[in-house]
């Protein structure tokens, strides 16, 4: 509902400027003024007198109604603010309701979803600690086993440990050193003539020089010392050749070590594939 502003009561005119702007007093006015200017005919100056105070009635009067003239616009013009101020209000309330009627409702947020209970996953499966790499500086483990126990422990070598025991050879193998031992593997004794190692079984002196030939005493020589050397002497006196061709070292120029430096306690073993006989036997095929 619009709301009306209470006018404001109006301040009273002065009864005595009412009275004078009223038309009997403007008419009262002009009268007396008139009855003076009779006096013109008896006194030269009193027209103008007269006439002046016909004027001064005149603007009397008209100052007076513009006074109230003014004094009725002011009140008016303050009713007008008044209800303008108050249709304003109303107006400016209407629209505010009216767009807080108009907005809409704010969205209900639905209710979250029910998670799924999580799944129970077993442990990842420990891995087992990865072993430490060796300082690149750290020395190479030492042997534990002397040149007959590294021999009976490779299924290459069972025929040489077999006639070194023939010769009587194991216990001087085991506690001498340091040597350098070439031995043949079993199938480097395979290639001998058939009824060779018989014979060797029964001459046990033979057989003794035939396993010297393949010692170097002294030393511990590694293969890359042993290409560079020209020839060695063997603990059964002879000598032998050796010579390295490209990277592979050459006994007696037919005799191939397929693998080298073996380490043991008292020594070093080379494998050859070829049996190394005395001077005067036939070689092997």
């Amino acid at each position: 509902m619009e709301r009306r502003a209470a006018l404001a009561p109006r301040s009273p005119v002065p009864q005595d400027i009412l009275a004078a702007c009223s038309p009997g007093g403007i008419w009262s006015a002009l009268r007396v003024r008139t009855a003076a200017a009779g006096a013109l005919d008896h006194e030269p100056g009193a027209s103008f007198g007269a006439f002046s105070g016909v004027s001064g009635a005149w603007a009397l009067g008209w100052s007076i109604g513009a006074r109230l003239g003014i004094i009725e616009a002011a009140r008016n013009r303050g009713s007008i603010m008044k209800k303008f101020s108050s249709s304003l209000i109303s107006v400016t309330m209407t629209l505010a309701l009216a767009a807080c009627a108009a907005k809409s409702p704010a969205p209900t947020e639905a209710p979250p979803a029910d998670k799924p209970p999580p799944e129970d996953k077993a442990p990842p499966a420990e891995e087992p600690p990865a072993a430490e790499p060796a300082p690149a500086d750290a020395a190479p483990s030492l042997p534990t086993k002397d040149i007959i126990d590294t021999a009976e422990d490779s299924d290459s070598f069972k025929t040489i440990v077999g006639l070194i025991e023939a010769a009587g050879l194991t216990n001087a193998l085991r506690e001498d050193g340091p040597l350098t031992v070439l031995v043949p593997d079993d199938a480097a004794f395979a290639k001998l003539d058939p009824g060779v190692l018989d014979k060797l079984r029964k001459d046990k002196k033979s057989l003794t020089a035939l396993l010297n030939n393949h010692v170097l005493t002294g030393r511990a020589i590694k293969s890359v010392e042993l290409g560079t050397m020209p020839s060695a002497k063997t603990a059964a006196g002879p000598e032998i050749t050796i010579e390295s061709v490209d990277g592979t070292i050459k006994i007696n120029g037919t005799i191939t070590v397929v693998k080298a430096d073996v380490m043991t306690t008292n020594g070093v073993i080379h494998v050859i594939d070829t049996v190394i006989l005395p001077a005067g036997k036939k070689k092997a095929k």
